[in-house]
């Protein structure tokens, strides 16, 4: 009898650590609140791909949805998407660097088109900074 809640006691504390690993790993994603001409959309930072700057909206793309029309810059993304990850590849572009397919001939191919022109400007620090985070999903 006594084995019998030793081991139930066992399973329920592999339980609540498993849920306490998820709810640090949803606390950590940052959520941002995006204004759209329907309202204000409600977005993980985790799920976008690439932003693209269009005058003064932006388009969204994400990884498993339609892209997003929004109400704000590329800079005010670029502000709120605080993450090393994310990076100003050119003046009209901000682009998740987890998402990033490969690098080929000053392009950077995504898993939604389009493709991501990287600035002669920028070539060298957005290049390093990919090859860094290629390096840590590599070691991971």
């Amino acid at each position: 009898m006594k084995r019998n809640n030793f081991s139930n006691l066992n399973y329920k504390y592999s339980l609540c650590q498993l849920f306490l690993k998820d709810l640090i790993m949803a606390l950590s994603t940052p959520i941002l609140k995006v204004r759209t001409r329907f309202g204000i959309k409600i977005v993980k930072s985790s799920q976008i791909t690439h932003i693209i700057a269009n005058n003064v909206n932006s388009l969204v793309f994400f990884a498993d949805e339609e892209p997003l029309l929004t109400n704000h810059s590329l800079k005010w993304f670029e502000r709120k998407l605080t993450a090393n990850y994310f990076c100003r590849c050119h003046r009209s572009f901000l682009v998740n660097l987890l998402h990033v397919k490969f690098y080929c001939n000053g392009y950077f191919v995504m898993p939604v088109k389009p493709d991501i022109k990287i600035s002669r400007q920028r070539k060298n620090i957005v290049l390093s900074r990919y090859y860094e985070i290629i390096e840590k999903k590599a070691s991971n």
